[in-house]
């Protein structure tokens, strides 16, 4: 299946995930599933998810189709900048949706005897619900601002989150909210999901 993103996204920078992180064979005879297809699994998956909360499925297959060198879909795919604002793409939020959700499974995995979590030598495990709020508060934004009138515990002191931080910020980057509402006549938004910010503890 096509996908607008690829495993190559996330070998260097913030959504860095190594080879290593699949799970070593813990009973004979396993053959765990290699790294880079078990990412192009959830890319496949969960971009279409994302795309088609934001599109409904005909402005999904309309875009999935173009492969025009211009036009709306190449500027929803890749930017685009306009009046004062610049839209950076839909792969950055793609890349931080699939990110959360492949690690989010990795944290844990079935085996035989039930679910399990393995313990690489010579090194110290870590709590990774900080990280993955983190870049999922950052999807968010990207995504859509914080639209949610939510008193929040994003870091140990209150935050109110009632405006789209686009405009709160007075930022020169749209969320794709903003963008889609920037052209009404090409995107169609009445399919767009919003998502909730999350606090500290990952709730």
């Amino acid at each position: 299946m096509p996908t607008i993103l690829d495993t190559t996204y996330f070998q260097s920078g913030e959504l860095f995930i190594p080879n290593s992180i699949t799970v070593p064979d813990i009973q004979d005879g396993i053959n765990m599933p290699d790294p880079e297809d078990e990412l192009q699994s959830f890319i496949d998956k969960y971009e279409k998810i994302l795309l088609v909360d934001v599109l409904g499925i005909v402005q999904y297959n309309e875009m999935m189709a173009d492969e025009e060198p211009d036009g709306k879909w190449f500027e929803f795919k890749n930017g685009k900048e306009y009046g004062n604002k610049i839209w950076t793409g839909i792969k950055p939020l793609i890349a931080s949706y699939v990110y959360v959700k492949y690690a989010e499974n990795d944290k844990s995995y079935y085996t035989g005897v039930g679910m399990e979590r393995s313990n690489a030598k010579n090194s110290t495990s870590v709590n990774p619900t900080l990280k993955l709020t983190e870049v999922w508060n950052s999807f968010v934004e990207m995504y859509q601002g914080y639209f949610q009138c939510d008193w929040r515990y994003l870091q140990p002191i209150f935050y109110f989150e009632g405006w789209d931080l686009g405009n709160f910020k007075n930022s020169t980057y749209a969320s794709l909210n903003e963008f889609l509402k920037a052209f009404p006549d090409d995107y169609n938004t009445e399919y767009f999901k919003r998502y909730e910010v999350k606090n500290r503890w990952g709730l």
